[in-house]
């Protein structure tokens, strides 16, 4: 105990350069969320109904390197004259704009009558329209506000949905819970550490020690998710920071 108290700025020296280490050599913990650490929708709910819809539609056409994805035209009454032929402009915009979208492939009733029974329900309410995108580099965020952008103007009730803008809104919302937690962890911990130290230098001491321990795991996690597959979940960050402080 004496030596470590003796040698006390070496080893934080030590930890300091073991962190930086350890941050160059982790990937970005945002990305991996992204690629590995999605949650699929469960079975029996309306975005997995239509994606199985899709799929029964696009039969083999769909390569790996596509996303998915539908555009969904609902009213809440019975659609009219008028709302078809919104929803028809709508799918010719995406045609013309089909390569600055990165679009590869359309497929509706407007253009095939025999998919009508598919890809429109029985009430009327809800048209289905399949598209194939590829990312070309682009993020996830990128692509569906270029989907959206692109439609500003149809009146007709309109969204997209799919595996990759649901794991794209996951991703999001547990970024934004992330910042809320540790915002939130660190002011408790904080009081807790003020009120049993009483005093306003002390409690710093074990929040940089925690902080140094967050850093550094959240990078060995990062690393072994990345090296060995190790599980990952997009509440991973949120369970690292909850945990440790």
């Amino acid at each position: 105990m004496r030596s470590i108290i003796k040698g006390k700025w070496f080893v934080l020296a030590a930890w300091i350069a073991i962190i930086a280490v350890l941050f160059m050599a982790a990937p970005n913990m945002e990305e991996l969320v992204r690629e590995k650490g999605q949650i699929n929708v469960p079975d029996g709910y309306s975005s997995t109904l239509a994606e199985e819809i899709l799929t029964e539609v696009q039969s083999n056409e769909n390569s790996g390197n596509e996303l998915q994805t539908a555009l969904v035209f609902h009213s809440h009454k019975k659609l009219t004259k008028e709302d078809y032929a919104n929803a028809e402009k709508a799918v010719t915009q995406l045609e013309k704009n089909k390569r600055e979208l990165g679009i590869t492939s359309i497929l509706s009733h407007f253009n095939q009558e025999e998919l009508k029974e598919q890809l429109v329900s029985e009430d009327e309410k809800t048209i289905l329209v399949s598209i194939n995108v590829t990312a070309d580099g682009r993020e996830g965020k990128e692509i569906s506000n270029d989907l959206y952008k692109v439609l500003d103007n149809v009146e007709l009730e309109h969204y997209y949905t799919g595996n990759w803008l649901i794991a794209e809104d996951l991703v999001t919302n547990s970024e934004e819970g992330l910042k809320k937690t540790e915002g939130i962890t660190v002011v408790f911990i904080l009081i807790v550490l003020l009120l049993v130290f009483k005093s306003a230098i002390a409690p710093i001491i074990p929040l940089v020690t925690v902080g140094f321990s967050y850093l550094a795991a959240q990078s060995i996690v990062a690393i072994l998710v990345d090296k060995v597959n190790f599980p990952l979940s997009t509440f991973t960050q949120i369970f690292l920071v909850a945990v440790l402080f």
